[in-house]
């Protein structure tokens, strides 16, 4: 008699962006946790499709405080080593001539919801109100979601 393989399990994650800043009603994360194990012994391997929509960051320009708002998809793949996982995506503002950064801290727990944080990081300059700085770090949390309410991105 052969033994029984491994089992993968794709499950989806959703809730919502915590703040500080203050966040809007709506603003969320969302992410797939690839689990392995035999049985009831499934632990968290790899994190697909992280993303998050209406992240409010605070940026700082000639006049002073300006909120801003983000949406972004981090379509990359990541292991979770010991329930965490880390993920980093940077790039070109579409704001002005700059750059952003993201980074993204999470741990799955074996019980109850997922928690991390994300700390958005941007400089730019527009023609209007000159350098640009962002600097936020928000709190999340997520649990586990039906699929179909898990977002089309």
């Amino acid at each position: 008699m052969l033994a029984p393989s491994a089992l993968a399990k794709k499950t989806p994650y959703l809730g919502p962006l915590l703040g500080p800043p203050a966040q809007e009603p709506g603003s969320s994360v969302y992410f797939k946790v690839v689990s392995k194990g035999k049985g009831r012994k499934l632990h968290p391997v790899m994190v697909l499709k992280f993303g998050y929509s209406y992240l409010d960051v605070t940026c700082t320009d000639a006049s002073g405080l300006e909120p801003t708002r983000v949406s972004s998809l981090v379509g990359e793949s990541t292991p979770v080593r010991g329930r965490e996982f880390e993920l980093t995506q940077a790039g070109t503002s579409g704001l002005g001539n700059g750059t952003y950064t993201v980074e993204t801290h999470g741990r799955i727990p074996r019980k109850g919801p997922a928690t991390g944080t994300i700390h958005y990081t941007a400089s730019y300059v527009l023609p209007d109100t000159g350098l640009t700085t962002c600097d936020s770090t928000t709190a999340w949390s997520a649990t586990i979601t039906d699929p179909n309410n898990f977002p089309s991105k």
